[in-house]
């Protein structure tokens, strides 16, 4: 969506009304961390990379609201925000503007904020088409392939800090894994639990994740893949039991031949614990043909 000029006296753009027809003209703002200085004096979040740190959904729908509510007050109807890129490449020029580089964490955190800014205005996800490079981004034509995976796990390569790695003043453990029902159909659900323990000295956060991943998959895939995740506040010595859902028409690749997604009828790993490589509990289930 793009407005009539970048230059529209407090504003990013502007997008005219049609009178004839009653349709109001939308004026336009950045941004994904706070309204645009065009306007004015504004409140300045940290930045999408850091929000996206926090796997915080409820804290990020305040952000996105605080946003809305600031954007309407300067006049604007729509927030050129938020950014939901996929991370491809860490050189991006405006890397930190995204949530990071999971579709299902960057999708969660997207929606949260969405959800806050439209109390107030309109929000405008932006930058879907592999914006992965930013002084020819106006002309540069980005071809990569309809699917692909995860080099390092694929490759069996330590990173420095693993997908989900988090710090904590307390520790925690993971017990009693539940995966209902055992087989489901392509459109069926599997419900699956966990209990999470702080065992430490003091309270904590901790982001419980669940992974996915194929056995016996036709095709190259992820070697797992977050699925769905849950932060939780937990005291001293308390346990939580922690459901998640998995959706089957979730667990489906892309087949560029056929040009359309397909769930396979097959085992499905299950994996939960605090990071992609740190996943102390695991079990499977399977999708019937």
């Amino acid at each position: 969506m793009h407005g009539v000029s970048v230059f529209t006296p407090g504003l990013a753009g502007r997008i005219t009304e049609v009178a004839r027809l009653r349709i109001p003209g939308i004026g336009m703002l950045d941004g994904a961390r706070g309204v645009s200085a065009v306007s004015g004096t504004a409140t300045c979040f940290p930045v999408g990379m850091a929000r996206g740190a926090t796997w915080d959904e409820a804290l990020e729908e305040c952000v996105g609201e605080a946003i809305g509510a600031e954007t309407r007050a300067k006049g604007g109807s729509m927030i050129l925000a938020p950014v939901v890129n996929i991370l491809r490449h860490p050189r991006w020029g405006r890397a930190q503007e995204t949530y990071g580089e999971d579709t299902v964490h960057l999708g969660r955190m997207g929606v949260a904020f969405v959800r806050g800014t439209q109390r107030h205005v309109i929000a405008n996800p932006k930058h879907y088409a592999l914006n992965s490079i930013e002084n020819t981004r106006f002309a540069v034509d980005v071809a990569v392939d309809e699917r692909s995976y995860r080099y390092l796990d694929r490759n069996d390569t330590a990173p420095l800090f693993p997908f989900g790695f988090g710090l904590a003043y307390t520790t925690f453990r993971y017990s009693n894994l539940a995966i209902t029902p055992a087989t489901v159909s392509p459109w069926g659900r599997v419900r699956v639990t966990a209990e999470v323990t702080n065992t430490g000295p003091v309270a904590g956060d901790e982001v419980a994740q669940l992974y996915v991943g194929y056995t016996g998959s036709r095709v190259a895939r992820a070697v797992r893949d977050l699925k769905a995740f849950a932060r939780i506040h937990l005291e001293p010595g308390e346990t939580r039991t922690v459901p998640f859902e998995v959706r089957a028409p979730d667990l489906a690749y892309w087949d560029a031949g056929a040009g359309a997604f397909v769930v396979e009828p097959i085992a499905y790993t299950v994996e939960v614990g605090p990071s992609s490589r740190d996943l102390p509990l695991a079990g499977a289930f399977a999708v019937s043909p």
